[in-house]
Order: C-alpha cells, then sequence, then structure tokens
C-alpha cells in the first residue's frame, strides 16, 4: 500500500523542500534500515518526515537534515508502530521562476 504526503516544513531541507510530496509505502518486505527517511506520528509534533540515526531494541533515533530541525533528543525514541512509511518516491515541486511566480499572482 502506498500513500502520498506533502512536506510542510524546511527540517529536511536540503534533501526535501517545503510543498514536495513523498510517496510511502509500509516496509513489510524490508526491514527499516539505518538511513532510511519516515515519517511518522509523533505525539508531540503530529507527523513529521525524518532520517533514521540509530535503531535499537527499544525503537528508532530519527534527525532532520536542516541544523534547525529539533534534534533527536527532543524527539526521544519512537516505536516502530508509529512509522508510517519508508519514503519510496520523492516529488519535488517545480523551481518557480520569475515568469510563473508574475502568472500566479495575476
Amino acid at each position: 500500500m502506498f500513500r502520498l504526503v506533502k512536506v510542510k516544513g524546511d527540517s529536511m531541507w536540503p534533501d526535501y523542500r517545503h510543498n514536495d510530496y513523498v510517496a510511502l509505502g509500509r516496509w513489510r518486505w524490508r526491514a527499516l534500515a539505518v538511513g532510511d527517511d519516515v515519517v511518522c506520528n509523533h505525539a508531540e509534533f503530529g507527523l513529521i518526515l525524518k532520517r533514521i540515526l540509530h535503531i535499537g531494541p527499544a525503537g528508532l533515533w530519527l534527525t532532520g537534515l536542516n541544523p534547525r530541525s529539533a534534534e533527536s533528543g527532543r524527539l526521544g525514541i519512537i516505536q516502530e508502530q508509529a512509522v508510517m512509511g519508508r519514503v519510496l518516491w520523492h516529488i519535488r515541486r517545480p523551481q518557480s521562476d520569475s515568469s510563473a511566480t508574475k502568472a500566479e499572482i495575476q
């Protein structure tokens, strides 16, 4: 099963930008691994897109790519059950140029 999710914010910049999309898939055919990008439901922050930093018996440690992102210690350990899916595809929003911006404003 696949799910399309819109990226909000810049915690995973420069790899993912605000308003990009990611297609998620459940990982049953392959175990989650360090370096995978996942979307999970966090108790405090809601849906978050993060990269797996460490996998331990207690759960996952996640990190953002942007230095301004919440630190993994603040996110805490995430249980695998909270993971909605692993990013399978990244759909970048088009780079806007001045003519596109003018057309949108009119």
